[in-house]
C-alpha cells in the first residue's frame, strides 16, 4: 500500500512506500556492488566476443574503427570519435552535435587517443558505479527499498548497458542527472542548480530537464506556501541552469564556427527531421509487419513502445518524473528518423532517464510474483542487454 505523506523537509511526495527509508552509505554500497560488478562482466563478456568476430580496425561504414589497441578498441566507436577530437582539437561542424562537457574530461590525456581511451572507459565505469549508488538512495526516498534496489538491476542490465562502460558520456550525464533529483527532492536547489548545469553541458536534454525542474519546483513552493513557509527567491532560478547550459553552447558554436544552428543542422546530416511524434512508431510497426527481423530494431521498438506505457501506467508516481521520462520520448519521436530503423537510438536516449528503470522496476515487481514469471524475466533482461553488447562490439550502428 501506498499513500501521499509529508516529509520532515517539507517536500511531498505522492505514492511514498509506507516502508520506504533511505539506507546508509555502507548499505548502498553493499546493495549496488554485486549488479555493478556482474553487469560490467556481462556486457564486458559479449562485447569482447563481438569485437572478436571482426577484422580490428577494419574500417566502419559511417563511423570510427576506434583506438588501436585491442582491448580498449571495443569501447570506442561512433559517438567516441567525436569526444575525443573535441579534446584533442577543439569543435568543428562535424562534432558540432556533442555536448562538451565529457570531452572536457578527456582532456587531461590530450594527445594520446589510447591514453584517452582508458581514462575514459574508467570514467565511465566510476561515473556509472556513483550514478546506481545516488539511484538507490533516491529510488528508496521516493518509493520504497525494494523498487529501489529492483530499479538499480533494471538499470544495469537495461539493453543498452553497454554504453555505461564505454567512451560515451552517458554514465557522466546519469550521474548528473540523479544527483540533481537527489538535490532537488530533499529542497537543496543551489545543489540541484550546480549538478543540472553540468548535466546540461554533458546532453542535449537541458530544455526538458528545466521543465521538468520548474514543475518539481513548482510543487515544493505550493506546499511550502500551505504550511506557510517560504523558499529562497533564488531557488527559483535554479530550474533554469540547464537551459542556460543548452542556450550557452549555442552561443558558443555561433561564435566558435560561425553558426548557431549547426546542432540542429548535423541531425539533419544524420537523417533526423521534424515529423509527428507517432510517425517513427507506426513506420517501424509497418516495417516489422512486413518482415524486419533484426534483434536491435526490436529491442528499439520495444523500448519506445514500454516507455510509453509505463508513462501511461505511472504517471502519477511524481508528475515531475514524468514529465522528464515524456519530454526525452517526445525528442526523439518529434525529431525522428527519417529512414528504417525509425526507433534506432531509443534504448540509448532511455537508458538514462531514470525513472523509465524506476517503473520497469515497478512493474517487474508486479509480475514476479510467480517463479516462471521471474524466470522469464531475468532471462529476456540478460539476453537483450547481450545481444546490444555484442553488436557494440562488433561496431554495428546501434545508437
Amino acid at each position: 500500500m501506498t499513500t501521499s505523506s509529508t516529509r520532515s523537509d517539507g517536500v511531498t511526495h505522492a505514492d511514498i512506500g509506507e516502508n520506504s527509508f533511505v539506507p546508509d552509505a555502507l548499505t548502498s554500497l553493499r546493495l549496488v556492488a554485486l549488479p555493478f560488478i556482474l553487469s560490467r562482466l556481462w556486457v564486458a563478456l559479449f562485447a569482447y566476443w563481438g569485437h572478436s568476430q571482426r577484422p580490428f580496425l577494419k574500417p566502419v561504414h559511417g563511423g570510427w574503427e576506434g583506438v588501436e589497441n585491442w582491448w580498449l578498441n571495443p569501447w570506442t566507436t561512433y559517438d567516441s570519435e567525436r569526444f575525443i577530437k573535441v579534446a584533442e582539437r577543439g569543435y568543428d561542424v562535424a562534432t558540432s552535435v556533442s555536448f562538451p562537457l565529457y570531452s572536457v574530461l578527456l582532456t587531461p590525456f590530450r594527445g594520446d587517443a589510447i591514453a584517452m581511451a582508458a581514462w575514459g572507459v574508467l570514467l565511465s565505469n566510476l561515473a556509472f558505479w556513483c550514478a546506481l549508488l545516488v539511484l538507490l538512495r533516491l529510488t528508496a526516498r521516493d518509493f520504497n527499498l525494494p523498487t529501489a534496489k529492483a530499479a538499480v538491476w533494471v538499470l544495469a542490465f537495461f539493453p543498452s548497458s553497454v554504453i555505461f562502460s564505454a567512451v560515451y558520456a552517458e554514465s557522466v550525464f546519469l550521474l548528473f542527472v540523479v544527483l540533481t533529483w537527489w538535490n532537488a527532492r530533499n529542497g537543496k536547489w543551489g545543489r540541484a542548480a550546480l549538478w543540472s548545469l553540468l548535466a546540461g553541458l554533458t546532453r542535449n536534454s537541458g530544455p526538458i530537464l528545466t521543465a521538468a525542474l520548474l514543475l518539481e519546483f513548482a510543487m515544493q513552493w505550493r506546499h511550502a506556501r500551505d504550511e506557510k513557509r517560504s523558499l529562497s527567491p533564488w531557488a527559483a532560478l535554479s530550474p533554469i541552469a540547464p537551459l542556460a547550459a543548452f542556450a550557452g553552447f549555442q552561443i558558443f558554436l555561433r561564435y566558435d564556427l560561425g553558426r548557431g544552428d549547426l546542432m540542429l543542422a548535423q541531425a539533419h546530416t544524420l537523417g533526423r527531421d521534424w515529423m509527428l511524434p507517432w510517425t517513427s512508431i507506426w513506420n517501424e510497426t509497418l516495417s516489422i509487419l512486413h518482415g524486419t527481423r533484426d534483434t536491435t530494431t526490436l529491442i528499439n521498438y520495444w523500448a519506445t513502445i514500454t516507455a510509453l506505457i509505463l508513462i501511461v501506467a505511472y504517471w502519477r508516481r511524481s508528475l515531475s518524473y514524468t514529465i522528464f521520462l515524456s519530454g526525452v520520448v517526445l525528442s526523439f519521436l518529434t525529431f525522428g528518423l527519417t529512414f528504417p530503423p525509425f526507433t534506432t537510438g531509443a534504448v540509448r536516449y532511455l537508458a538514462v532517464v531514470f525513472p523509465m528503470q524506476q517503473r520497469l522496476a515497478m512493474w517487474a515487481l508486479s509480475l514476479m510474483r510467480r517463479p516462471i514469471a521471474r524466470l522469464s524475466i531475468v532471462a529476456l533482461g540478460l539476453t537483450a542487454c547481450g545481444i546490444v553488447a555484442f553488436e557494440f562490439g562488433k561496431k554495428y550502428y546501434l545508437f
